[in-house]
């Protein structure tokens, strides 16, 4: 791995000569991420890259596709960029039940301008037939119409079943369906959560233009329209995460809406 990227280029190269399916590499620091995103990039054999978000950071620039992404500025973080009135909604989604992500969200829920739902696990696996699903989508319809930004959160139980977490997902994303037809942007956490609610909206792929913060990725969604998105694994990001990214997100919706973007 510390050989430097020509040799590693030059080791993964002769591995996939040999027919090899799979390599591992053991890395320990960022540099040998970043040495290993770009050995990879190098290859003439078509390569699948597994493994962290640490990992992930390295691959736009790596293979050439990285765009620069301005960071907010620190008045815009902590306001979450109010002076993007004109603009569709954005959607706040977090699956995860870390610690890290629910912290996250509190400091959200404190921005102006920002909504906080709450979904008992019961309501979703109840089904779009049950009269509390029905409810709890026109609470959230008349949050949306109110053009507030909407922050979704699957409520904390005592116990967590493992088998729930596919249902819930897809239970989650077909709940917020509507308003994915209709969102300025969509931020997302929690890896099921993300395929669900991506899946959802008709997404074909995700264009990378760079990073809210180390870890939590920004870009277009591909499919049936171009979206503003960020995602961010659970226990990922500083306490601020959510409302750097609420900021980005606005400055992306804002320049995709405009007539020169």
């Amino acid at each position: 791995m510390r050989a430097g990227v020509e040799s590693l280029t030059a080791t993964l190269a002769r591995h996939a000569a040999q027919g090899a399916d799979a390599v591992a590499c053991d890395a320990e620091t960022d540099d040998d991420l970043r040495a290993l995103a770009v050995a990879a990039a190098r290859l003439s054999t078509p390569v699948l890259l597994a493994g962290s978000a640490g990992l992930m950071r390295h691959v736009p620039a790596a293979f050439g596709l990285a765009k620069t992404v301005a960071a907010p500025t620190r008045t815009e973080s902590l306001s979450g960029a109010t002076g993007a009135a004109h603009r569709a909604p954005l959607l706040f989604v977090v699956g995860s039940r870390s610690s890290v992500s629910r912290e996250q969200l509190r400091l959200l829920a404190a921005d102006k301008g920002v909504r906080t739902f709450e979904l008992a696990s019961t309501v979703l696996l109840g089904g779009a037939e049950s009269d509390a699903w029905r409810e709890n989508a026109r609470l959230l319809e008349t949050a949306w119409r109110e053009n507030a930004d909407i922050a979704v959160a699957i409520r904390l139980g005592a116990q967590v079943d493992l088998r729930e977490s596919g249902p819930l997902s897809r239970a989650l994303g077909e709940f917020l369906r509507p308003l994915l037809d209709c969102a300025g942007g969509i931020f997302c956490t929690g890896g099921d959560t993300a395929r669900a609610l991506l899946g959802a909206a008709g997404a074909a792929g995700i264009r990378l233009a760079g990073e809210v913060e180390p870890g939590v990725a920004c870009g277009t969604m591909e499919g049936v329209r171009p979206l503003p998105v960020v995602l961010k694994p659970g226990a990922f990001g500083s306490p601020q995460a959510l409302v750097r990214s609420r900021a980005v997100l606005h400055r992306l919706a804002v320049a995709q809406a405009s007539p020169a973007a």
